[in-house]
């Protein structure tokens, strides 16, 4: 039994650099791009507030679309799943069998250098009172790309071409990602 205890010690003594502790390690963040929620409220009438922040932990420029992620929107608030709503910054897939809507965002982005960060504040009306009625949490997912420049020669394209919704070009090229779920509160 004791010889046991030993060989556990050791092995976990091994495993920790020598002048420090093992919580001393640094974290390597498996994402390039981190979004974060720091408070969301949701107003009887259907209007949620929330502030966010990007900060980018990777080694190259991210482009990070924010045409919907710097101002108010109507609607683009979904379901994630049974507890949590979903702000969306832009679009998760592909939107078939459309043509060109009528008013569209010019395309913008904010664009972060390694170690970079953003943030501000967002707000989306009219979120439905049935979505909204069971959820407790809220998630934010934004739109991002290393290189901007094949997406900018996609849209051109597509918007010469005029067959196609235009947030298509972005959702071709982007990349997503949430945030973690904060707990959403109610006024």
């Amino acid at each position: 039994m004791i010889p046991r205890i030993l060989c556990a010690l050791m092995a976990g003594f091994a495993l920790v650099p020598r002048g420090g502790s093992a919580r001393e390690l640094p974290l390597l963040p498996s994402e390039p791009l981190v979004a974060t929620v720091a408070n969301a409220t949701l107003s009887p009438t259907g209007v949620l507030r929330c502030t966010w922040r990007l900060k980018n932990n990777g080694d190259q420029t991210i482009h990070v679309y924010s045409s919907y992620l710097k101002s108010s929107q109507e609607n683009m608030v979904g379901a994630k799943d049974e507890h949590t709503l979903l702000i969306l910054t832009t679009w998760l897939n592909e939107q078939k069998d459309t043509y060109p809507a009528y008013a569209f965002p010019t395309v913008e982005f904010i664009d972060l250098a390694p170690g970079a960060e953003a943030s501000g504040t967002l707000e989306r009306h009219s979120v439905s009172k049935r979505e909204s009625s069971t959820r407790k949490r809220v998630s934010l997912v934004v739109g991002y790309m290393t290189s901007a420049e094949p997406f900018r020669a996609d849209m051109e394209k597509s918007l010469k071409a005029g067959i196609e919704f235009q947030g298509n070009p972005i959702v071709r090229w982007q990349k997503l990602q949430y945030s973690e779920p904060i707990i959403l509160s109610r006024r």
